[in-house]
C-alpha cells in the first residue's frame, strides 16, 4: 500500500490560508473585551507566536541532546533548523511588543528600557559564545 505525501506547495498554501483566516477571525469575528477593548486582541497573535518560539527552542534542545547522546547526524541538522525557527518566531514576538505597547498606552521610555535590557543580554550571550565561555 503506497501513501502519497502532500506537496510542499500545497502545505504552504494551506498554512497561508489558515493564517489569513485566523487574522480575519481575530479582527472581524472575535468580540472586543469589555475592559480592555481592542488592545486585548493583540494577545491572540502575540501569545501563540511566543509559545511557538518556545516549542521550537525546546525541540532544538531535545534534538541537540539526542545528537550528543546517540551521535545521530540527522539530529544535528534538525536541532539547527528548530533553533533558527525559534529565533524567527522570537523576533516576530519582539516585533509585536511595540505594537501591543502602543495599543495599551505604555510610555515609550518603558519600551526603550525593555529593549535595552534585551539587547544587553543578547550581546552578552553572543560575546560569551564567541569566546567559548558562558558569562557567570
Amino acid at each position: 500500500m503506497s501513501t502519497s505525501k502532500p506537496s510542499l506547495k500545497a502545505l504552504a498554501s494551506l498554512a497561508v490560508a489558515l493564517a489569513g483566516a485566523a487574522v480575519a477571525m481575530i479582527f472581524f469575528i472575535a468580540p472586543e473585551d469589555a475592559d480592555q477593548g481592542l488592545s486585548q486582541k493583540i494577545f491572540y497573535i502575540h501569545v501563540p507566536i511566543a509559545l511557538t518560539s518556545y516549542a521550537c527552542f525546546g525541540w532544538g534542545a531535545w534534538k541537540a541532546f539526542v545528537h550528543l547522546w546517540k551521535r545521530s547526524p540527522g539530529a544535528d541538522l534538525e536541532s539547527y533548523a528548530a533553533i533558527h525557527q525559534g529565533v524567527i518566531f522570537g523576533a516576530l514576538t519582539m516585533t509585536l511588543i511595540p505594537i501591543g505597547a502602543a495599543i495599551l498606552g505604555v510610555p515609550p521610555q518603558a519600551q526603550s528600557l525593555v529593549y535595552g535590557l534585551v539587547i544587553i543580554v543578547a550581546v552578552a550571550l553572543t560575546m560569551s559564545r564567541a569566546h567559548g565561555q558562558i558569562v557567570k
